[in-house]
């Protein structure tokens, strides 16, 4: 993604904002749900850029259901426990210093801030009732062309 990123002249942060909301979407669709919270942890979260220069943040309490169709419908919104909160801070501002450590001139980064994500993400042995392992990282290959899309709809064209 990041040698397309580099191929689009006149990139901006507002596309790859965009662009992160896109695959935060579309991860959650694919999170697994037993209580909510592990999709109700998303977040992007993104540094830099020509009128921001500290850190910035979207998330998500949305959570949402396959329906008997296949497709998915949000079922609930909900705050988040103080737990989940800090949970999800703790992840945000690890994805910020992961930002700033890019050196780049803007930087977005996308994640999910439930303490076992990651065990939920690689477990890829478990059998989900709804959703997947590996829910981020397929989200990112299937969304790609989308993804790109975005970046290049909002290039500067000067």
């Amino acid at each position: 993604m990041r040698r397309a990123i580099k191929r689009i002249p006149g990139a901006t942060q507002q596309g790859l904002i965009a662009a992160g909301l896109i695959l935060q979407a579309e991860a959650q669709k694919l999170t697994p749900v037993a209580s909510g919270n592990l999709r109700a942890s998303a977040f992007t979260v993104w540094e830099g850029g020509e009128n921001n220069t500290s850190p910035s943040w979207h998330d998500t309490t949305k959570v949402y259901e396959q329906n008997a169709k296949g497709g998915w419908t949000k079922t609930t919104e909900r705050n988040l426990t103080p737990q989940e909160l800090a949970d999800l801070q703790d992840a945000m501002e690890q994805g910020v210093a992961a930002a700033k450590k890019l050196g780049k001139k803007s930087a977005v980064v996308v994640g999910f801030g439930a303490s076992y994500s990651i065990f939920v993400h690689e477990m890829v042995g478990n059998a989900h009732r709804v959703g997947q392992a590996k829910f981020l990282e397929t989200a990112a290959y299937q969304n790609m062309d989308r993804m790109i899309e975005a970046i290049v709809r909002r290039a500067r064209t000067t």
